[in-house]
């Protein structure tokens, strides 16, 4: 029987979280510019301009940064990639602007949405500068408790199908004991999906879920509920790939201050909601934990 892992499925707190998360990785690429790059002089200096205007070194720096590469290129192949890359989408936000496509509404409010995420990771960004380092004893501890994020680390190979949970029934699906009866089931109800191999590192989860994971037997799928995604996944292969000694102290202490600064942030979000009037649409307030997933 397949398990549906409620943990991650939507209520308003979980959507928080997941907000801040996002907060707080967006603030931790603004550490990594702050941190990567050069003297002043040159941090702004001009690589290539298009009808007059300027693209710097900070906007090939930015860009490997949302690339989720914290080193500046090293060669000049590299860097002429990465410009190339910038040029291109400057141009096609050129004729976007020629299409008036900037005055539309969706554009005003993801620019909106842009503003308030860069906003929130500004902010965590200082709150992390200013929070205090966990003690030894604190990071050892957290080791201790968490050893499926240390000693015990693993990542699971998986065969993953994902699909969208409107019109998808969750009891059906847990009667399925094998991801190809999955594919079979929702090809009949022509029901759109995708497969892919995927993996899945086991720092990212709770340990409750690792201890559920393991007790599955190899095929048996688990079900990860993500708002209106479902990922069907099954384990193929469990790679053991355990941190070291040494990395153990820094990875703890950034994992620690990470958690520390969310909590924080959370009780300042659940404070502001106290101290301001938030008024819902019919349909829109928000569901307490448990009662939409209960109610599909």
């Amino acid at each position: 029987m397949a398990i549906i892992w409620k943990g991650y499925s939507v209520s308003r707190r979980h959507q928080s979280n997941r907000f801040m998360a996002l907060a707080i990785c967006s603030a931790m690429a603004l550490v990594g510019l702050t941190g990567c790059e050069e003297k002043s002089e040159t941090t702004g200096q001009v690589v290539a301009s298009i009808d007059g205007e300027d693209i710097t070194q900070r906007d090939i720096r930015s860009e490997l940064l949302a690339e989720n590469v914290q080193a500046a290129p090293q060669t000049q192949a590299q860097r002429s990639e990465v410009l190339e890359r910038i040029i291109s989408r400057k141009l096609l936000a050129i004729e976007a602007k020629k299409a008036r496509l900037d005055k539309s509404p969706d554009y005003l409010a993801a620019v909106q949405r842009m503003r308030e995420v860069i906003l929130a990771s500004m902010l965590v960004n200082e709150r992390m500068q200013q929070f205090p380092t966990p003690s030894s004893a604190e990071v050892q501890q957290f080791i201790n408790d968490n050893p499926q994020k240390f000693s015990g680390r693993k990542i699971y190979d998986l065969d993953q199908i994902s699909t969208s949970v409107a019109s998808l029934d969750k009891n059906e699906l847990q009667k399925l004991n094998s991801n190809e009866e999955v594919v079979r089931y929702l090809t009949t109800k022509k029901h759109p999906f995708q497969r892919r191999r995927s993996k899945l590192d086991a720092v990212s989860l709770p340990k409750e879920m690792v201890n559920q994971i393991d007790k599955l037997p190899d095929g048996m799928p688990f079900i990860i509920a993500n708002g209106q995604q479902l990922l069907i996944n099954s384990k193929v292969n469990v790679i053991n790939a355990p941190i070291g000694p040494k990395e153990q102290q820094n990875a703890a202490m950034e994992i620690l201050k990470k958690q520390n600064v969310e909590k924080a942030l959370e009780e300042q979000v659940n404070y502001r909601r106290k101290a301001v009037k938030i008024e819902y649409k019919p349909g829109y307030a928000p569901v307490e934990s448990g009662a939409s997933a209960d109610k599909k």
